[in-house]
């Protein structure tokens, strides 16, 4: 599971996170996490600069 390291304070999954806490994480990661490994930088890569995933980079098709 990718790692990340959370930049601004942030609820996730039900947890309320404040910066600089490590957490796994196995959603689309957002503009609050930074990537800690290879897994999660390429999760990074994939959900683009605000978390949101670019067409074509999922293996989704584009809902638009």
């Amino acid at each position: 599971m990718a790692r990340y390291r959370v930049i601004q304070n942030s609820f996730i999954n039900g947890h309320f996170l404040t910066v600089d806490e490590e957490m796994d994480y196995s959603g689309i990661p957002g503009f609050n996490l930074e990537p800690l490994d290879d897994e999660a930088r390429s999760d990074k890569e994939k959900a683009g600069p605000e978390g949101r995933e670019q067409p074509g980079l999922s293996g989704r098709p584009d809902p638009s």
